[in-house]
């Protein structure tokens, strides 16, 4: 009997492992489809936006399609860019959420789902990015195109100019390292949330207390309060 029982469950191992395979290759194509599907929404919009700039420049005058190309250079390099931060960001912060996920698996002794990350940091970025690539490029011209009037502040000694074309984007830096942080920190309680509910039915507090979360929780409050210090 002993023996009978051994060999059903060297049976239902592979079984599993073959259920849990492909289910796992099932949701990577999903990923990878929700990822692709966004792709091409992106490269329409970009398209539609650039098809219609291009129409009204025209209309403006052919003496402005050079600046109209220039416009573009400019904005396509921001958007690249600003993408590139914004995906790092996120993609580093999910590995740490990730390697701290661990921990609670091996406490309850299950395996580790593949939770997403490239995915997920790839439609953040061309969402986010899409949306304030625009604002910092006019800042960022702003800055890069500034002038001295030769005419200097009583208080502080700095010249006009300093406050009207550099000062607005050396807080704009700050502000965007400032939303960044508050935004990672409402994206990691909504990853974990998401995935205890998901893959566990309670989660302890001593082993809550025991794990990295509060230790990366608090590094947030640091880094915020510095750069709210910053932009005060």
């Amino acid at each position: 009997m002993l023996e009978e029982k051994n060999n059903n469950i060297k049976i239902d191992e592979p079984q599993n492992s073959k259920k849990i395979e492909n289910k796992l290759n099932k949701q990577k194509k999903k990923r990878n489809i929700i990822v692709l599907i966004a792709g091409i929404i992106a490269i329409i919009v970009a398209y539609i936006l650039f098809r219609g700039s291009y129409l009204e420049t025209l209309e403006i005058g052919e003496n402005y399609i050079d600046i109209f190309w220039q416009n573009i250079k400019y904005t396509s390099i921001t958007l690249v860019v600003n993408f590139f931060i914004i995906y790092s960001m996120i993609y580093f912060t999910t590995n740490k959420i990730k390697n701290t996920l661990k921990e609670f698996f091996k406490v309850e002794n299950k395996p580790m789902p593949k939770l997403p990350n490239k995915s997920i940091a790839f439609i953040l970025g061309i969402v986010i990015s899409s949306v304030t690539s625009k604002f910092i490029l006019g800042k960022l011209l702003l800055c890069f195109n500034s002038t001295l009037f030769g005419i200097q502040d009583p208080v502080f000694g700095y010249d006009i100019g300093y406050f009207i074309f550099q000062k607005p984007f050396i807080e704009l830096v700050i502000m965007y390292l400032l939303i960044a942080v508050v935004a990672l920190i409402v994206y990691s309680a909504i990853y974990y949330i998401i995935t205890f509910n998901f893959c566990f039915e309670g989660i302890d507090r001593q082993t809550l207390k025991k794990s990295p979360i509060l230790k990366q929780l608090i590094k947030y409050i640091r880094i915020l309060a510095i750069l709210i210090a910053g932009v005060v």
